[in-house]
């Protein structure tokens, strides 16, 4: 499958390739899997494992530096992670997701960026949900510009991967009533706190230090459940520099 102006190609991808890379890496996973969940120790050395291996870049094509995969081998290497931990699997949700969106976005610097930093390893975690039953018409967290820099401020629940990432996908609403997107890039990281529900598989409480701004307009599909069910909370307010 490929779209013309955009980064889609056929997938090139070789399972033998795929698992001769990720499977140790999923044995050693597993390894420490029920002392991690006894203990409540957050998977941050696995995941890195995964990013420094190449994992966020398993869509990328071949030609742009990536391994090329379908989406069906894709899962499959999700479903064989799940087994080793399924926190860490479920980690890797929104980075996947983002990764997605740029391969089906117009070629770009911007997109070209995302590509480049992909592949270097960096991990992108979301922040889009929130509680109280908020939706897309009543998002109260703001992305506003204050001088030389712009500020997020707001709270997100369900804010998966943010833990573990250097870059956080946050979905606010500007001065103009519009929806904007944010993309920061964390500076303060958490060890642990107390929360329910998703395990280590989410959130923390980050600053963020640089953004770029885009109109979220066509994000409206791609969003998370509605947050009333939400049941971890990951508060922002920072300066969001200019990069």
């Amino acid at each position: 499958m490929s779209s013309a102006g955009t980064y889609l190609k056929r997938p090139s991808g070789y399972d033998a390739e795929l698992q001769s890379v990720f499977r140790p890496i999923f044995e050693r996973i597993a390894e420490g899997n029920v002392a991690r969940e006894r203990d409540r120790v957050f998977p941050h050395e696995q995941v890195r494992w995964l990013c420094d291996a190449g994992f966020g870049t398993v869509r990328i094509p071949a030609e742009q530096g990536g391994f090329g995969a379908s989406l069906e081998q894709t899962f499959l290497l999700l479903a064989e992670l799940g087994e080793a931990d399924a926190n860490v699997a479920h980690i890797w949700r929104n980075h996947l997701a983002f990764v997605e969106d740029r391969l089906n976005a117009p070629v770009s610097e911007d997109n070209a960026a995302w590509i480049k930093r992909f592949l270097a390893g960096e991990f992108v975690g979301g922040g889009w949900t929130e509680a109280n039953n908020l939706t897309l018409a009543n998002l109260a967290t703001t992305v506003t510009e204050e001088g030389d820099h712009w500020l997020v401020s707001g709270a997100k629940y369900y804010a998966t991967g943010s833990l573990y990432a250097d870059w956080l996908d946050v979905l606010g609403r500007g001065a103009d009533g519009e929806l904007w997107t944010a993309w920061c890039a964390p500076t303060i990281r958490a060890s642990r706190w107390s929360t329910t529900g998703e395990g280590s598989a989410s959130a923390r409480q980050p600053a963020v230090r640089h953004a770029t701004r885009r109109r979220a307009r066509n994000r409206a599909t791609s969003f998370p459940p509605p947050s009333g069910l939400a049941i971890r909370r990951t508060s922002i307010r920072s300066p969001c520099w200019r990069s």
